[in-house]
């Protein structure tokens, strides 16, 4: 008899990011986190590039930290994808940095992606 054990791994993507644009404010699904800035789909939004975004806020997953600060639109991404009823769509993917975070901030950034192996210590 094989006695294997499965360790199912948690995902802690994607976030729930909101962001404010031309005055609205704007849910947005954070794909992935850097120390730098963060991919996120946009969710058809299309943003101008090099554009800044005054205000956003997320807070990381199993934790009360919230994040926020001002963004700048760095690239914007295409995706083909296949959708649940099987035609063919796109997924608007945005990159942002991070205009100005507290040092408390980034270390808070910084410990998340440590604890999720992300990064290496």
């Amino acid at each position: 008899m094989n006695n294997k054990t499965t360790i199912k791994k948690e995902s802690f993507y994607p976030i729930d990011v909101s962001i404010l644009n031309e005055g609205k404010f704007f849910t947005f699904k954070l794909l992935k986190l850097t120390e730098r800035g963060f991919i996120a789909d946009t969710c058809g939004a299309i943003l101008k590039l090099a554009s800044t975004i005054p205000e956003s806020r997320f807070t990381i997953p199993f934790t009360d930290v919230v994040i926020s600060g001002s963004l700048r639109v760095m690239k914007n991404y295409d995706r083909s994808i296949l959708n649940e009823d099987k035609t063919q769509g796109i997924q608007r993917l945005a990159e942002f940095h991070f205009q100005e975070l507290s040092s408390r901030q980034r270390k808070e950034i910084r410990h998340f992606l440590n604890q999720i192996e992300q990064v290496a210590t």
